[in-house]
Parts: C-alpha cells; structure tokens; sequence
C-alpha cells in the first residue's frame, strides 16, 4: 500500500497534476480497483467494471486515453472516487516486463494551470514505470498471497465456528449464513437444503431466525430456477446482472421492492460430492458484481458447509435413534419393575426343599406349567437351590429373587419367560 501510494504522489509531481491514482488490474482481467488516491490511503477499496467504457480498451490495446475518449457515466465514477470535478485526464498503461500484461492503469487528472496532458506527459509516466513495472507487480503479488493468508486465516475460523454448531441443524445455517455474508462482503445470503423425498429445496433460517413451523418453511421445486440449476447441475453459477438471466424471477423483487443486482450460487455437497443443498448470496457490496475470487472463496467455503452440515444432519438421526431406544428401555424396565417388599416377602419364607415344592418335581416327567402360580417364585429358587447353581455360580441371592418375582404371572408383570432353563443362562 506504502509502494502505491509513492507511486501517486510522484506521478502528480512529475506531472503536475491536481491528483493521480493507480487504478489495478484484477488477475481474472473483469475489473479494476482503486485502493490510494493521491496521498490518501481509501477506507474502502473502490472497483467497477473493466469493460465498462474505455478503460477495458486501454488494457487490451496498450494504448493511453484522454478526458474526450471516456463516457458521462465514467467521468462521473471517476469525480466521484476524487471527490472532484474531471477537466483534464491522462490514463496510461502499466505493462509488466515479465509477463507483457497490461497490470495496472496510471491515471493523472486535473493538470495545473487548467492545461490538458500532453504527449510529454505520457512520456513521463511511461518512463517513472519503464524499471518499477516489475517492482509494482512484485508487490500486487505479494498483496495477493497477503489476502490469500487473511483469506484462510478466516476460513479456518470458519471451520472452528461452524464444527461448534453441530448439534443443532438450525443454529448452524444460521452460522453458515453469516459467515457466507461476512466472507463474500454479499448484502443477502440464502442457504436451501435438499429434501430427497419431495425434491424440493427447502430454507427455514431467514435474517430474522428460524422457523420452527413446517407450513412457514419456504420450499422450491429443486429443478426450478437459479437455486435448482446448481442443485441439479452440481456447478456454481455467477450471474453478473439478474434482471438479464433467463433462470431469474424477479416476482419478489416487485412485491417486496428490493432491487437483485447480481447473484453467488453455489453447490453445498456431502462427502461422497453429492449435493445435500444451495447457497445463495445477492449483491456484491465493495464491487459491480461477484469476481472468480469470491468463486473460489465460495467453492472453499461449500466444503466446510458439506462436511458439517452432514454431520449435524448424522448427529440428530444418531440423537433421535438413541432417544428412542432409551424410551424403549425405560417402557421395558417400567413393566419389568419389582418392588422391594416383594423380594423381601419371597426370601423371607425362605428356600422350601424341593419335595416339599410337590413330590414329583424333580422327576422329568413333571410339568412345570402344573405348579400353581403363587408358588413359582419358590420352585425357581428350590431348584437353583437343589442343583447347586447359587453357590457354584456365586449367584446373589437378592438379585436371583427380584428376576425371580418380576417373571411371576401373579406379581402384575410383563411374563418375561416360563422356562426354567432360560432363567438359568440369564441369571449365570
């Protein structure tokens, strides 16, 4: 920024010139910003269109422009960026001895005196460029890998922001929403998920919150206009006027009254790069329109969003699938429950021998279904008793009398099991 601005202020001295800026060149050649004007450092960078008017042909043709070679609207963007009024202007190309590309434009406005630029100072700044040019492109490189560090920097944050929300599906688009605008510098942001089922994109996180009623939900068919072209396609779609694409409805627009301008529409995918939803943001605000480095940003920016949103949508079905299982749990618990005093009131008359039980109990021909069913409970536990199992299995008695009772038809429980051998394996 120190370099650009040392450039302006000896290009307003060799020119003398009321004031002089470095209008650069964006990498993907679609537009010029302005970040120093003279001595002054801008708060905010200004961009518009590189092909807008004549500047566009000063880059692809290498060749300098006056005041009567731009139009009205051109001159007024410029007064406006000065904060001045335009009667006099020379715009010369920066060409890099690297690469040959035009990267930046020289502009001088204004010369003193009320005179216009002449040919002698076009010399001059094509001289102050002849051994900088390489300097100049130096430096906008190394602004570039500047931003992309603060570019990263934030993604990362992103991903730290995001991966916190997991637990809560709308929390986290809201979080997704106000990322993508912070990031994108977009003035609206919209997040749609894929409803398979109805194949529909479906958004219930709006600026205001969320809506938590379904009839509330604002759903689109998922094969219909801007959102469901890159859902169906899988591809980002950077629109730069609305009004003039095919896909746009501008039917909101009228009813509400705000003005869409240009649309960032791009694919939310999972891990197997299926698409799981849409994210839309409208309105570049610090430019004409989105640039392929918000392109980018959004193609970064969509893998965080994939990962974690199918995450979270994993962490409610995991969430949901143990809630009812502990439900489940609980109900059978509930049935199988045995109160104390019936345990006690079983161990208390203690372990009957098993031919007090009924003579034939022992024999193999006896059916067990026979024995009356209030005296169950104490034939289960003369026969543990018979055979050995409480002391060679170290079985708690305690425990042995509770399953004992809640398997009773008369103690008003769930009948788990009649057979005596299967309370055998459970209990051992």
């Amino acid at each position: 920024m120190g370099k650009k601005r040392k450039y302006a202020v000896q290009l307003q001295q060799q020119t003398k010139s009321q004031c002089c800026c470095l209008l650069l060149v964006s990498e993907d050649n679609h537009q010029l910003f302005c970040q120093v004007v003279g001595d002054k450092v801008l708060e905010e960078e200004i961009s518009f269109p590189l092909m807008f008017g004549r500047f566009g042909q000063v880059v692809e043709k290498k060749k300098s422009i006056s005041l009567q070679d731009i139009s009205a609207e051109e001159r007024r963007q410029l007064s406006s960026m000065l904060g001045c009024e335009i009667s006099s202007m020379l715009c010369v190309p920066v060409v890099s001895r690297a690469t040959g590309h035009v990267v930046a434009l020289a502009c001088a406005f204004n010369k003193q005196g009320g005179q216009r630029h002449a040919e002698a100072d076009e010399h001059v700044i094509q001289h102050c460029f002849c051994y900088t040019s390489t300097v100049l492109t130096s430096t906008l490189a190394f602004q570039k890998e500047q931003k992309l560090k603060v570019e990263c920097q934030a993604l990362l944050q992103v991903a730290k922001n995001l991966f916190t929300h997991l637990d809560d599906v709308s929390v986290l688009l809201q979080e997704i929403i106000v990322e993508a605008r912070n990031l994108s510098d977009a003035e609206i942001c919209s997040v749609f998920l894929l409803d398979r089922v109805s194949h529909e994109l479906v958004a219930k996180v709006f600026d205001g919150g969320v809506v938590s009623e379904e009839e509330n939900e604002f759903r689109i068919p998922a094969d219909q206009g801007i959102a469901g072209h890159v859902a169906t396609t899988g591809q980002i779609l950077n629109i730069k006027d609305a009004y003039s694409h095919p896909l746009f409805y501008r039917g909101v627009d009228d009813s509400t009254g705000f003005r869409t301008r240009n649309i960032l529409c791009f694919p939310i995918k999972d891990e197997n790069n299926e698409v799981i939803g849409v994210a839309e943001l409208v309105n570049k605000m610090n430019g004409p329109w989105f640039n392929r480095f918000d392109e980018d940003l959004a193609t970064a920016f969509s893998i965080y969003c994939g990962i974690s949103i199918a995450h979270s949508l994993l962490y409610k079905k995991v969430h949901e699938a143990q809630f009812r299982s502990t439900l489940a749990n609980e109900m059978m618990m509930y049935h199988m429950k045995v109160s104390e005093e019936e345990v006690t009131k079983l161990l208390v008359t203690g372990i009957e021998p098993v031919k007090e039980i009924h003579p034939c109990f022992a024999e193999f021909t006896y059916t067990p279904r026979s024995l009356p069913d209030d005296t169950t409970p104490h034939g289960i536990l003369s026969m543990f008793e018979d055979m050995g199992f409480i002391n060679t299995y170290k079985i708690d008695l305690h425990t042995l009398a509770r399953l004992d009772t809640s398997i009773n038809p008369c103690s008003g429980h769930e009948r788990v099991g009649t057979s005596f051998s299967c309370l055998f394996f459970i209990v051992v």
